[in-house]
């Protein structure tokens, strides 16, 4: 089971790409590979209640950690995303710059470490690497 894991994840990519013409990239998962995830974590589930774990504990506690990371990680990345889609267009406006000078700063502030942090999903998109990034969580 935890082979079959490993195999199946290795070819699991982010879809990244560019968001209309803002220099910037948007990314999103393969509805497929969403509900792998969910089977994989129901299915690593079983497996930890398993009699026979004994030899494969450590791996087991592994893949659910690894498994967990990647679904908190998706849920929090997309979520951030639809906040900057959202306010993108608003923030792109000059007038409001002027208006909301703090908001702007942080707006800017927020989109640089986005645009960092996609930037290493841009260059490793392996979904098993690119979710699981320890200080992603931070």
């Amino acid at each position: 089971v935890l082979d079959k894991l490993e195999h199946e994840w290795a070819p699991v990519y982010l879809d990244i790409m560019p968001y209309k013409k803002t220099g910037f990239h948007i990314m999103k998962m393969a509805d497929e590979s969403l509900q792998m995830l969910d089977d994989h974590q129901a299915l690593i589930q079983s497996v930890a209640f398993s009699p026979y774990k004994g030899p494969f504990e450590d791996r087991i506690d592994q893949w659910d950690a690894r498994l967990k990371t990647m679904q908190y990680v998706m849920e929090e990345w997309m979520q951030c995303q639809r906040s900057w889609m959202y306010l993108e267009p608003i923030f792109s406006s000059d007038d409001i710059v002027k208006q909301l000078p703090v908001e702007s700063k942080k707006y800017y502030s927020m989109t640089r470490m986005w645009k960092r942090i996609l930037k290493e999903g841009i260059a490793n998109p392996q979904a098993i690497v690119a979710l699981t990034v320890p200080r992603l969580l931070d």
